[in-house]
């Protein structure tokens, strides 16, 4: 029978209906779009299904809709296929889990490094035998762009269009696309290269809104995956 999967972030939610471990079905939405989340819930059939959410209440859609139907909230005290060990397990974002849960479904073997690239970016570190021991979390591409906006008297706001091959800004807006950009390039090809020194075979596992602007200019190898948050939560489900 099919799961239903749900991972509400800070400005969209995505729904997706698994069978199998696939994605049979898939939507996105603004949070905001209620109406809209709604008719797509009531038109799904599904057997259980579970949710991570970065909010500290849920809204009244999904206490209406939890109400009827069988769905649990991820937590860190949920049944998981990996191991916690991070001081302050209760503050660790379920989005963050799911996404560990859903690289580790796709590699056995070697240390992962989860890169998470939306509102803002998540470097997840899981070592060799499926225990996650620590993560960083840095401004994503939007939020880079708002604060040269907000800190500075004269930068435009921008939206970020992707630059090819150009490395070096040709005027001011490139100069901030380039700087925001190639900057999170140059992070995330930085964080592989220090790990790699204690963890040889480490895998990079990039997914997250941002993560098609990215995943042409990472001179590393990569393994981009659009859904690994949804299919953590079906890989969590199926292990309860």
């Amino acid at each position: 029978m099919d799961k239903l999967c749900i991972d509400i972030g800070n400005s969209r939610i995505k729904l997706a209906l698994m069978e199998e471990g696939k994605v049979k079905r898939y939507a996105v939405h603004w949070i905001k779009e209620e109406a809209a989340i709604i008719r797509w819930l009531e038109e799904v059939e599904f057997e259980k299904g579970i949710y991570s959410s970065v909010l500290a209440q849920d809204p009244d859609w999904l206490l209406a809709f939890k109400d009827k139907r069988k769905l649990m909230r991820l937590s860190s005290n949920t049944n998981l296929p990996l191991k916690i060990h991070y001081k302050t397990p209760e503050t660790l974002g379920t989005d963050r889990i799911a996404a560990m849960a859903g690289a580790l479904a796709l590699y056995k073997k070697g240390a992962l490094l989860v890169v998470n690239a939306g509102t803002c970016i998540t470097y997840d570190l899981v070592n060799n035998h499926g225990e996650f021991i620590g993560g960083n979390i840095a401004p994503g591409l939007e939020m880079r762009c708002k604060a040269m906006h907000d800190y500075t008297a004269s930068l435009p706001l921008i939206k970020v269009h992707d630059p090819g091959n150009s490395f070096i800004g040709y005027d001011t807006i490139s100069a901030m696309e380039n700087g925001a950009l190639q900057g999170i390039v140059l992070e995330i090809e930085g964080y592989f290269v220090r790990l790699r020194k204690n963890y040889p075979e480490l895998h990079v596992v990039l997914s997250g809104g941002n993560a098609p602007f990215l995943v042409n200019h990472l001179k590393i190898s990569i393994f981009a995956e659009p859904y690994l948050v949804l299919k953590g939560l079906n890989t969590i489900l199926d292990y309860q």
